[in-house]
């Protein structure tokens, strides 16, 4: 101890940066177990005067240094990890919201091509129609009508039950309001295939299928007639 100078405890500032690594990899009991025993080594060696000169301080804050950086990568590893994660959420909702769009805009396009000879017909007869050409337009209509306002409600199989109920003189109303914006299209599908099946037996009246936003349903199918207080159908799915 009496010949302590700057090299003669350089196994002091050896371990200590060792320590210092190992705590950078996130070895912080290793880390500082090795640390508390070099600490009690030099004592026991040297005597606490040794303490202060065998640079046992400044190898402690090498070692807390270590540490700190550990734990600042780590937090900026999270972080990072974070905000891909909601980036890739948020590009994954575009991408959706964006097929969805597409398929709106297709089923729209195509239910158009489909208007078109009816619109033909009116337009060369000046709207003057038969009541059977006049009725094929009100169904047309109202099925366009469905396109832009039933959105995710708009299945094969919820469109033809909606058709065979025109057919049959019932009034539909088919409104998304973005309640299945999150769903799955299998479960949207199930949920659909329910609603068409409850009213595929409805001979009058109305019947409105609707999807709400922000309730804790996802559907609601109501069938009511007229002169008729309460609804023969009155159901929230979801």
């Amino acid at each position: 101890p009496s010949k302590l100078n700057d090299y003669s405890t350089w196994y002091v500032v050896g371990v200590g940066t060792l320590m210092a690594a190992t705590a950078v990899r996130e070895r912080f009991v290793v880390a500082w177990i090795g640390t508390v025993g070099l600490i009690l080594q030099v004592i026991v060696w040297g005597g606490i005067g040794s303490f202060f000169i065998s640079g046992i301080i400044g190898a402690t804050l090498l070692v807390a240094a270590g540490h700190a950086v550990s734990l600042g990568l780590v937090k900026a590893s999270r972080q990072v990890e974070e905000f891909n994660a909601q980036a890739l959420k948020t590009q994954t909702e575009r991408a959706v919201a964006s097929a969805a769009s597409l398929e709106r805009q297709s089923r729209a396009a195509a239910a158009l091509a489909g208007a078109l000879p009816t619109l033909g017909l009116i337009q060369s007869k000046k709207g003057k129609l038969d009541e059977k050409s006049r009725r094929e337009a009100l169904l047309l209509e109202a099925a366009l009508r469905d396109e832009i306002r039933g959105r995710n409600l708009m299945n094969p199989i919820l469109k033809k039950t909606a058709e065979a109920l025109r057919g049959r003189g019932v009034e539909v109303i088919i409104l998304d309001e973005g309640g299945l914006d999150q769903v799955s299209a299998e479960y949207r599908d199930r949920l659909l295939t329910q609603a068409a099946e409850l009213v595929e037996k409805v001979t009058e009246g109305r019947v409105t299928i609707r999807s709400p936003q922000g309730e804790a349903w996802l559907i609601t199918v109501a069938a009511v007639r007229q002169g008729v207080a309460n609804p023969d159908i009155w159901l929230k799915l979801g």
